[in-house]
């Protein structure tokens, strides 16, 4: 919108030039609507980690609960349940469709990720003897197996050039007759991984299923796969199964882009806030970007269009960007004397935050460049440099976080409901701009990995009706743990015993799952807390009776 967009000086605000929105697209049929008919999925997991020195030990909290959703959404009950689902819908709801011609794209969260549903979809499709749509799996690079290199290619046992003609094949509309169409191989489902989520026009794709979280204008690319029209697809062919965002999330992400957006005019001045920024710690030094602007004009000069040569000459300027770069290394590699091995150094966090930074002045002076006619030569320096030494700097190691042997030990799928999240006029909506400044590198909050873990359980629990609460609270009373820890610990001390008993029994009680656990296991641990200790009070008096020690308060 600060490109081509016009200033509005009655809103203060830029405009387009001219509209086409996505609502009169849909609305003149040149398009169809892919949050008519929204299904939602909800994934619960309990993990736990029964190593009590590990579930004592202090662990960044955010990026534990990552580590943690990563071990459970790629877990191979996770990974089973989903692709069980999927190949059902698709069978029960896809097969039919367009005359037998309907298609459906897995969107996943990662290659590695769409590895693995790609061959339980396969899996699950053989062990159940289902008739075989044509799985197709669609990601750049390669993967390793051990010594073994997995690629697309290699998968589906062809280029992946070709791949684009092979799902668009149909045998319903092969010219060849009956007998020629029958030899050829259809596909149906094609799994993908940051591939064919932008620019695949394919009319017969209808069904969509979500594996990955979805934001902005992505979310607008990759679910507007659907809205491609064809003369025998209908409104009602259309289906998104979501098992990863809500259904009013999206809707959220679909707003701006409905109907005109607008936006802020853009700070010219944004990006002397970004350089400043970037030149504060010390790692950029103005002799060495003149050096380097000096060394790739003259390069460019001397390869005089020749592509080749120009590559050649291209690629010996990044070592002009070496003492920058070891400077860097040396920030990053840094660490506080006497201080936790694990703890980051205040030297640590300025490299994280001079990577960010960088990274924001390219971003904003690459879009401010064509609009702002800067002439400060130090800037377009800075951004030419800035560019180039990106591609180099290096992450540190071990920035993750060790849950150590945290398993999962529950798993299940649960379908939420099924949602018209179309959107109605509501006139223009605001696009977001350029901020000042990039995101600063926030203080990790510590927290014991077994707390991560519980609200990491609270957070993805499950339902229990009233009248089945009874079943897991036996099961928990019958533990020989805490029959003893009743006999022997006080109130206190019986709850260190019983608490994590009772979890565990909840999660079991699968069958008898309703309302109860939307609230036992809700993110807000009060319900769960007051349950908690109504029920351990119950049990510890009934014990202690039982043992004839009627004393118990």
């Amino acid at each position: 919108m600060g490109l081509f967009g016009t200033y509005n000086p009655l809103k203060g605000k830029n405009e387009p030039f001219h509209t086409y929105s996505m609502r009169q697209a849909i609305e003149e049929g040149f398009i169809l609507d892919p949050l008519r008919q929204y299904v939602t999925y909800e994934t619960y997991w309990q993990m736990v980690n029964k190593d009590p020195k590990e579930a004592s030990r202090e662990v960044d909290k955010k990026k534990a609960n990552a580590m943690l959703a990563l071990a459970a959404h790629t877990h191979p009950s996770t990974v089973t349940q989903h692709a069980q689902v999927i190949v059902e819908h698709f069978l029960s709801h896809t097969r039919g469709r367009l005359g037998g011609r309907a298609k459906a794209m897995v969107v996943c969260r990662s290659r590695r990720s769409a590895l693995d549903m790609y061959r339980s979809i396969n899996q699950y499709i053989d062990d159940n003897e289902h008739p075989d749509p044509g799985v197709l799996i669609a990601f750049s690079g390669s993967l390793q197996e051990g010594d073994e290199e997995v690629t697309e290619a290699g998968l589906n046992g062809f280029s992946e050039g070709a791949l684009r003609k092979k799902f668009a094949y149909t045998r319903a509309d092969d010219k060849r007759g009956a007998a020629v169409a029958a030899r050829e191989r259809e596909y149906r489902i094609l799994v993908v991984a940051e591939k064919y989520q932008t620019g695949f026009d394919q009319p017969l794709l209808t069904t969509m299923y979500v594996e990955k979280r979805l934001k902005g204008v992505a979310a607008v690319q990759t679910l507007s796969r659907l809205n491609r029209t064809h003369p025998l697809k209908r409104q009602e062919d259309l289906c998104v199964l979501d098992f990863a965002n809500k259904a009013e999330d999206i809707k959220g992400e679909f707003k701006p882009f409905f109907e005109q957006p607008e936006t802020m005019p853009v700070d010219p001045n944004l990006i002397y806030d970004a350089q400043y920024a970037v030149m504060q710690p010390p790692i950029l030094a103005d002799g060495e970007m003149q050096a380097f602007a000096a060394a790739y004009l003259a390069a460019e000069e001397e390869a005089g269009g020749d592509q080749s040569r120009w590559e050649k000459m291209h690629a010996e300027l990044y070592r002009l960007t070496d003492p920058a770069r070891d400077r860097f290394i040396k920030l990053l590699d840094s660490k506080e004397e006497d201080g936790d091995a694990d703890q980051e150094s205040a030297d640590q966090k300025a490299a994280e935050q001079f990577r960010a930074d960088l990274a924001d002045y390219v971003r904003k002076y690459s879009f401010l460049a064509q609009i702002v006619p800067y002439i400060d030569t130090d800037l377009e320096r800075l951004h030419l440099f800035g560019q180039h030494l990106l591609r180099r700097l290096p992450r540190r190691e071990g920035g993750g976080v060790d849950i150590g042997e945290t398993q999962l030990s529950h798993v299940r799928l649960e379908k939420i409901g099924e949602f018209d999240v179309s959107l109605r006029p509501e006139g223009p909506a605001e696009l977001g701009g350029f901020g000042s400044g990039a995101a600063a590198a926030s203080e990790p909050e510590k927290s014991p990995l077994a707390e991560v873990i519980e609200r990491f359980n609270a957070d993805h629990g499950t339902d229990f009706t009233e009248s089945d609460l009874i079943k897991p609270v036996r099961a928990a009373m019958a533990n020989d743990k805490v029959k003893r820890s009743a006999a022997i610990d006080d109130p206190d001390g019986f709850q260190h015993v019983f608490d994590p008993v009772l979890d565990d029994e909840m999660m079991k009680h699968f069958d008898s799952i309703r309302e109860l656990g939307e609230q036992y296991f809700a993110p807000n641990p009060d319900y769960r807390n007051s349950m908690k200790r109504d029920l351990r009070r119950h049990a510890y008096r009934m014990l202690r009776r039982e043992l004839g020690m009627d004393d118990a308060a």
